[in-house]
């Protein structure tokens, strides 16, 4: 098992970060497997979700 850690830091209180080319770029030499992907803190969440239209507005207004 290969394990990475990738660091974000986010511009303000509620922020989205697309991670879809960090994961792509990781995986693109692997072959098959397994990705699993974590947030080790109390405050952050993860999610999945089609970014654009207006989603980042609409989830945050959802979590608020």
């Amino acid at each position: 098992m290969q394990t990475t850690t990738f660091g974000y830091r986010v511009p303000s209180k509620f922020s989205m970060v697309d991670l879809t080319a960090d994961i792509a770029g990781w995986l693109r030499d692997k072959g098959d497997g397994l990705c699993h992907v974590f947030v080790p803190h109390a405050t952050a969440g993860l999610a999945l979700l089609e970014l654009g239209a207006g989603t980042e507005r609409d989830a945050e207004t959802a979590l608020a």
